[in-house]
């Protein structure tokens, strides 16, 4: 049988969620098919020619010739190497014939390197941001070089040798309504090309084919301001957004379940788009503030997250080990409260935000930082109980990668010295950073012992605005 030819991705590769032991990697088919699809990759430790691990998968139209595989059997704390790509089969094909030969040489290729075993002791450094703005709209396009700068600025720090253990993106990974309530995006096709042009930028592209990254929605994914009151009527905008969603940022991610129901034929719709995942002593739990917010319900307190999110969070932070730094992420900030914008923040939720931090102080929960970005300024904070001086925790904002317009006075905008009533436990803010108005992303950093956090924000052609160590 003649060598099927390995043709390059049209978009990605993605690095998803990777363990100690897997690799989820993703990619894009062709423009239009006319015939099977099948995704193929295989991995190799690092500066060697011998595959020890392979896949294949489907690249179906209805997921716009996106798909996904996970590499299993990988070594933990090891370099690879990768190539992915995608062949075209025959119309009759289900799957990729057994022992097909395959010719490499034009495949996406890209590196990796697993994790160190879930607790183990390890510094720790990774990537926060959020808030790409490209505008897309008609015959207009404008932002890519200057949305690009950021991710080249990590590059050139990864040249460096700088440690970047995973790159977390917290939501406006788009913005699909470029004018507001003129001609926002409503159809699949829309979405969808937003998501080729975004993640097809040669920096990012390049970022996100060696770093693992890791995503979660905010509004302008689908809306601004989007709480699912906002659905009744605009059903086809929401499925067409979630449809995309799905396709270019959940698959990839710890929530979807590659071996759930339907196998080779699986469905894109998760049962949810929060997720957890660990990285070497630190853990994660990225909530979805956005599909579960509800801000009118008859008789009842407004709510950001369902009450199964709010449970299987509350499980988390108490059944995480005691010395863990567990990272709670949310795609809008926790505090300092924004005067501008409070109800589509936590503030917005005084309930369930009460709820989440007298958990953490009643249960004696130690080391928890807030991550978000959304307000287009980057800073971090510290919130204290008065009457239970063993309480801390940590806000970190970073936001945008890149946003047009003038942003000054942000601090103005945030309640610096404020109190989030919880008699007779109160919590005040304890202490904070300056509030950067600049395009930014913000490294964390752990050290070894994961007793100290280092978080430098850095604008969006890597120049150093701020840098603090704190304790954990």
């Amino acid at each position: 049988m003649k060598a099927m030819l390995v043709e390059p991705l049209t978009v990605g590769p993605i690095v998803g969620y990777t363990t100690d032991t897997t690799c989820r990697l993703w990619g894009r088919g062709p423009d239009a098919a006319g015939a099977r699809v099948f995704g193929v990759a295989r991995a190799f430790p690092a500066a060697t020619r011998l595959p020890v691990a392979e896949g294949q998968f489907k690249m179906m139209a209805k997921f716009d010739y996106t798909g996904v595989v996970d590499l299993m059997g990988l070594v933990a704390d090891t370099a690879y190497d990768y190539e992915i790509g995608f062949v075209r089969g025959e119309a009759a094909w289900d799957a990729l014939p057994d022992g097909a030969p395959l010719d490499w040489n034009g495949a996406s290729s890209g590196a990796v390197r697993t994790n160190a075993p879930p607790g183990t002791p390890a510094p720790v450094s990774f990537v926060l941001g959020s808030c790409r703005y490209l505008l897309l709209k008609w015959i207009l396009h404008w932002g890519e070089e200057s949305g690009d700068k950021a991710f080249r600025s990590i590059l050139e720090q990864m040249a460096r040798e700088v440690r970047t253990d995973c790159l977390l993106m917290v939501g406006d990974q788009i913005y699909a309504d470029d004018f507001k309530g003129i001609d926002p995006d409503d159809h699949l096709d829309e979405f969808l090309e937003r998501y080729r042009i975004a993640f097809g930028q040669p920096f990012i592209r390049q970022l996100m084919s060696r770093v693992p990254t890791y995503m979660i929605l905010d509004d302008h994914e689908i809306k601004d301001a989007w709480t699912m009151d906002m659905r009744p009527g605009r059903e086809a905008l929401y499925a067409a957004a979630l449809s995309a969603y799905q396709s270019y940022q959940v698959v990839h991610g710890p929530a979807f379940d590659l071996s759930g129901p339907g196998e080779v034929e699986f469905s894109r719709t998760p049962t949810r788009y929060w997720y957890k995942y660990d990285l070497g002593p630190a853990r994660f739990f990225v909530l979805d503030t956005r599909n579960e917010r509800y801000v009118n319900l008859a008789g009842a307190e407004p709510r950001i997250i369902s009450t199964v999110q709010m449970s299987a969070l509350v499980q988390w932070l108490v059944e995480s080990p005691a010395d863990a730094p567990k990272f709670v992420v949310s795609s809008v900030p926790m505090f300092p409260d924004d005067r501008s914008e409070i109800r589509d923040k936590w503030a917005g939720f005084p309930q369930q935000r009460r709820q989440v931090l007298e958990e953490i102080r009643s249960r004696g929960v130690r080391k928890v930082v807030f991550l978000s970005g959304d307000v287009h300024c980057s800073g971090w904070s510290e919130l204290r109980c008065e009457n239970d001086p063993s309480f801390r925790v940590y806000s970190v904002i970073s936001s945008p990668f890149f946003f047009p317009g003038p942003r000054l006075g942000q601090g103005d905008r945030f309640d610096l010295r404020g109190t989030i009533p919880n008699p007779p436990h109160d919590f005040v803010i304890g202490g904070h950073g300056p509030i950067l108005g600049d395009d930014a992303f913000t490294r964390v950093s752990l050290d070894a012992d994961a007793t100290v956090m280092r978080v430098d924000v850095y604008d969006r052609k890597g120049g150093l605005l701020d840098g603090v160590a704190l304790p954990l």
